[in-house]
């Protein structure tokens, strides 16, 4: 089970790369209709066309915002540039204390301080190419809610895998939980979840990535399906079934 102390973990990784977020506009949410896409198709689900992501900006006002996490190649070049540039000035100042002291404590220093600079390098190494082949900005992940007074609800998203590693999702949910103590709003809905607590259910992640921010479960009155014309919607499950065979 993934912890809070986990999650927040995961919420120091966007502070140190420096994510940064855009509320969008309505001409600019096609960035939001972009990453959602990219998510259904890695997870077998239809995405609305963009004009409904339009004309639920036009029907709902300010009740519905957008967001998008980016990165910004080249102000993560230049932090780990500061980075790197900060820790070949320790390393040089633990080689005096060995100078003084050759103590374990001092050659551990050191060591570490390598590490550091070598994961360093690795980021630099990392910003360069992602500046070249994708340019200044990078959309890694993106969001839809609805926000009232009382509750915001976390509604639609989607995020790029090639950069999860990022942790963009943890830093777009961190950032509009803040939104809602700042606005005093008391609730905050991450929505829905399959139901099924089990390692094997495809949601399970889903699961696991809402309640690792200390998230409550709460159980609703459910829905039921009326079957009226049985021949017909045992056709229309075999084609359903079908159609995401397919898409494999």
């Amino acid at each position: 089970m993934r912890t809070l102390c986990e999650t927040l973990r995961y919420l120091k990784a966007p502070q140190k790369t420096g994510l940064k977020i855009d509320r969008l506009n309505k001409s600019e949410l096609y960035r939001l209709h972009d990453m959602v896409s990219t998510t259904g198709q890695r997870r077998h689900f239809l995405n609305p066309d963009l004009s409904y992501y339009t004309d639920f900006m036009t029907s709902f006002h300010e009740n519905m915002q957008a967001y998008c996490v980016y990165l910004d190649t080249k102000d993560y070049y230049e932090r780990y540039k500061k980075n790197y540039e900060e820790l070949i000035k320790e390393k040089e100042h633990i080689y005096k204390l060995i100078e003084e002291t050759d103590s374990k404590k001092n050659r551990s220093k050191l060591k570490n301080c390598e590490n550091k600079i070598t994961a360093a390098l690795k980021r630099i190494d990392e910003a360069k190419k992602l500046r070249e082949e994708y340019g200044d900005k990078i959309d890694l992940a993106a969001a839809m809610y609805v926000i009232t007074d009382r509750e915001i609800v976390y509604l639609f998203s989607g995020s790029n895998d090639t950069f999860k590693h990022f942790k963009a999702a943890y830093a777009l949910q961190w950032y509009m939980i803040k939104y809602g103590i700042e606005h005093h709003i008391k609730r905050y809905n991450f929505y829905g979840i399959s139901g099924i607590f089990s390692p094997e259910d495809e949601e399970y992640g889903v699961y696991l990535f809402k309640k690792g921010f200390d998230a409550d479960v709460i159980e609703l009155i459910g829905n039921f399906e009326y079957i009226d014309r049985k021949r017909t919607y045992t056709v229309y499950e075999d084609l359903r079934r079908i159609k995401h065979l397919v898409r494999k």
